[in-house]
């Protein structure tokens, strides 16, 4: 989930040289599907369809545990759930969206303006909180996240 696109996953996808396909979900419609407040995210959906994997919030691939059991799914392994969903909130998640589409139309001041909003109705959701704040610290996400920063803004209440 990036509101910024394809082009700000792309990179870590290449530094991470993932090997799987990525789907950059612009507007948080897994969001609102699957009921995830926090990221990172992990999905894998088979050709039927079937979500054979799924870790919402602690998702890392750069973790060894969590690479092995992506990897175990990938090789045709039992499905793997690790998640804690909780729904968000309709007015919010609808504000998120819109505020995704004005990113992506280069109107950067409107798509933060609707996601204060959002978060002030859904003051839990960090998806939208860390969008945010990716469009106005790119540096502090791309290529690299910057946990520790993110950490002192908590911290902060921010």
């Amino acid at each position: 989930m990036d509101a910024q696109g394809r082009e700000r996953v792309a990179a870590i996808s290449e530094t991470k040289a993932l090997t799987y396909p990525v789907l950059v979900d612009a507007e948080n419609v897994l969001g609102g599907a699957y009921g995830f407040l926090a990221l990172p995210n992990a999905f894998v959906v088979d050709e039927q369809g079937v979500l054979r994997y799924q870790r919402l919030s602690t998702f890392n691939i750069a973790t060894p545990e969590i690479r092995a059991e992506l990897e175990g799914v990938l090789a045709g392994g039992p499905p793997v759930s690790a998640s804690d969903p909780v729904a968000p909130v309709g007015e919010a998640a609808a504000l998120f969206s819109q505020g995704a589409v004005a990113l992506a139309a280069g109107r950067r001041d409107e798509a933060l303006a609707l996601w204060r909003r959002s978060r002030a109705l859904d003051p839990g959701n960090f998806v939208t909180r860390k969008q945010i704040w990716a469009v106005e610290h790119p540096e502090k996400f791309y290529p690299e996240i910057d946990l520790a920063w993110q950490k002192e803004l908590l911290a902060r209440g921010e």
